[in-house]
């Protein structure tokens, strides 16, 4: 892990999963915390002259944290929702495109509208271009 400045404070997302990290260049970063990969790029609370980051939170939802920098404001952050392995965006785009799954058998099944449209919301939440090309019924 390379937080390229003094690192000022680290902290745990509830689950653990995630690390976060705050510098004295008043830039934040979030970290697997199993693989110590970063999940962001690297974050910068505010425009202007660099100000440490002094205090950094998450949210006890794990979806939101915030940082306090040295010139007294404080920023509130949404952690990206992505993917965590490539292949789900893959395997829903797959699934949300044929309207189709494999079961675990292996074995091709037609997807209800109800587990069609929840695939599609989960392909939307990451972002996936390609929904422009599905039509909206099931």
């Amino acid at each position: 892990m390379n937080h390229s400045w003094q690192l000022f404070r680290v902290a745990f997302s509830p689950d653990g999963k995630l690390l976060l990290t705050a510098g004295a260049n008043g830039t934040v970063r979030l970290w697997d915390a199993a693989t110590c990969k970063p999940v962001t790029p690297v974050l910068v609370h505010s425009p202007g002259p660099i100000m440490a980051i002094m205090a950094v939170a998450f949210c006890s939802d794990g979806r939101t944290f915030y940082t306090a920098s040295w010139d007294k404001t404080l920023r509130r952050w949404e952690i990206p929702t992505a993917a965590e392995d490539p292949l789900e965006r893959l395997i829903l785009e797959a699934e949300v495109l044929s309207r189709t799954e494999l079961d675990r058998d292996g074995q091709i099944r037609v997807l209800d509208g109800k587990t069609w449209h929840e695939r599609r919301q989960r392909l939307a939440e990451l972002g996936d271009a390609s929904l422009r090309r599905v039509s909206i019924q099931p």
